[in-house]
């Protein structure tokens, strides 16, 4: 009876022993996990860098086709159109200018579209296929644009189209990304949302190589278009995940490394052994191989770590208008009673109407410099500190994650307010300060209606709700044009008076934090 008392006793303590060492395990496991959500998070922002919307800067690629005398074959032919010599010595004229104008008309229309189509393809079949798509149709676009030419291969159109079309994808494919990072999901949309409006750097760069260095258009998209693809394989292989990520699924991280070359493996593989060793935990008999990436994988029936239920995507109470919160690829149910929401209208409202002033001001800034005396030094300085932006998107993104959308809502309707008094002082020292406050609201405004949407109806349908959002502003920007030529015509090319009515525009918006007060205070009356 001893012996089987110590027998048993044996085996209890080395149950209890095998017991700490998987507790050991998982500690090093949870450790580690963390790093790959932020390896994947960060492949995401680059890759929406790089071809997220390198369109919106359509002036510096502007630039570079008139310096190579793009559709200047229209100046000799047409007698009906006036004709000047351009600073770069070629022959310009009105045919050209139109010609052009409908380049950049044609790519904002496929980026105008693709905020819908791409917002939809992504609830409807998840990230990996949408990115996919979409990725490869923005690679076909820069490759027809990298070879098109005016005289030989006139396709500037349909490359500029495809890559209008096909940049938004990778945006909206990389929203569910926030639910690892539940606490601070609000600074992820922040830097996402920031990364977009950093891509439109892009064309500014090949306008940088190509006058100061002498480069190519050619060469200097094949360069492009092999970043571009070498990011796409990535993502398709290693990065994107086939369903959305549930909140706080950092479990589920299971990146398909048998796709991917040996060589890139055996790397992964040793950065993944430090992150264990880091632990401080490590064995002495530990190998590469033994602390790999691929250990850190869990099987999918482990209880402990395993793939979280399909709960609701955000912890923030549901308006009883709303549908629950699912994943991404979960189907679109309860859209229609989401979008005519009060929340949904008075968001959209927020939006078309920031949006609307932003693309116009973007649009006219060359205009409305020369009226206050600019000789062009001014209006090269505003595409460079227009970028200036980034640097407060993850402020934002903090505040956003610790402060109420009441304040958020309220605080950028005010910066709006401030931006409008100084854009109305036609003095222009003062416009510096101008272009930075514009940079700032550029990005501040589009974070709190994403953050807002992904706070308020959750994941389930959150691509449908902000593509839809993004293109019913694209479509109110055409209203630009006859609000320009009024200008123009009727004022003699004066401002001031439309910066008035934009002025008294920006209070509209405050209605949104007052609608968020008064909800919030029925609510705490009714607990």
């Amino acid at each position: 009876e001893q012996e089987q008392e110590q027998e048993q006793e044996q085996q209890a303590g080395a149950g209890a022993a095998g017991a700490a060492g998987a507790e050991e395990a998982q500690g090093k496991k949870a450790q580690c996990r963390p790093r790959l959500a932020h390896g994947v998070v960060l492949f995401a922002l680059l890759q929406i860098c790089v071809m997220g919307g390198p369109v919106f800067n359509w002036p510096s690629l502007l630039l570079i086709l008139k310096d190579e005398g793009q559709y200047s074959e229209l100046c000799t032919s047409s007698s009906s159109s006036s004709s000047w010599e351009s600073s770069s010595g070629r022959l310009s004229c009105d045919a050209q200018e139109i010609q052009l104008n409908m380049c950049f008309t044609v790519a904002f229309f496929g980026l105008g579209a693709s905020n819908l189509l791409s917002g939809f393809s992504t609830d409807l079949f998840g990230p990996k296929i949408s990115a996919a798509a979409g990725g490869i149709i923005f690679f076909v676009g820069a490759v027809i644009l990298g070879l098109s030419d005016s005289r030989t291969f006139p396709a500037f159109l349909p490359g500029l189209f495809c890559m209008g079309l096909g940049g938004p994808f990778a945006f909206y494919a990389a929203l569910n990304l926030s639910n690892l990072f539940p606490q601070s999901r609000n600074t992820v949309l922040t830097l996402l949302s920031g990364s977009w409006g950093v891509s439109s750097t892009v064309f500014l760069v090949m306008q940088l190589i190509y006058f100061h260095l002498g480069v190519s258009r050619v060469l200097i998209f094949v360069v492009y278009d092999c970043i571009v693809l070498a990011f796409l394989i990535c993502s398709f292989l290693f990065f994107t995940p086939t369903r959305a990520y549930a909140e706080g699924d950092i479990g589920t991280l299971r990146p398909e490394l048998s796709a991917l070359p040996g060589v890139f493996i055996s790397v992964i593989r040793r950065c993944s052994w430090n992150c264990s060793r880091g632990t401080g935990k490590a064995s002495a008999e530990a190998t590469p191989q033994e602390g790999s990436f691929v250990e850190l994988e869990e099987d999918k029936d482990d209880v402990e770590v395993g793939p979280l239920p399909p709960l609701p995507a955000t912890k923030a109470p549901v308006p009883a208008t709303a549908a629950a919160p699912t994943a991404v690829g979960g189907g679109l149910r309860g859209l229609a009673r989401q979008v005519f929401t009060v929340a949904y209208l008075l968001d959209l409202m927020y939006l078309l109407l920031n949006f609307f002033v932003v693309s116009f001001f973007l649009g006219t800034s060359a205009l409305q410099l020369q009226a206050m005396g600019d000789e062009g030094n001014y209006s090269a300085l505003f595409p460079i500190l227009n970028q200036a932006g980034v640097v407060g998107v993850p402020v934002m993104g903090f505040l956003l994650d610790h402060l109420s959308f009441i304040i958020m809502f309220t605080g950028v309707s005010l910066l709006f307010l401030l931006w409008g008094c100084v854009n109305l002082i036609p003095v222009l020292p003062l416009q510096v300060a101008n272009f930075v406050l514009f940079a700032l609201l550029r990005c501040c405004f589009v974070a709190v209606f994403t953050c807002f949407l992904r706070h308020h109806f959750g994941l389930a349908n959150l691509g449908t709700l902000t593509g839809l959002g993004f293109f019913i502003a694209y479509v109110a920007t055409a209203l630009q044009t006859p609000l320009l030529s009024l200008t123009l015509n009727r004022a003699d090319g004066n401002f001031t008076y439309l910066k008035i009515s934009f002025l008294v525009a920006f209070a509209v918006p405050l209605v949104m934090p007052l609608y968020l007060f008064v909800q919030s205070r029925r609510q705490r009356q009714k607990q």
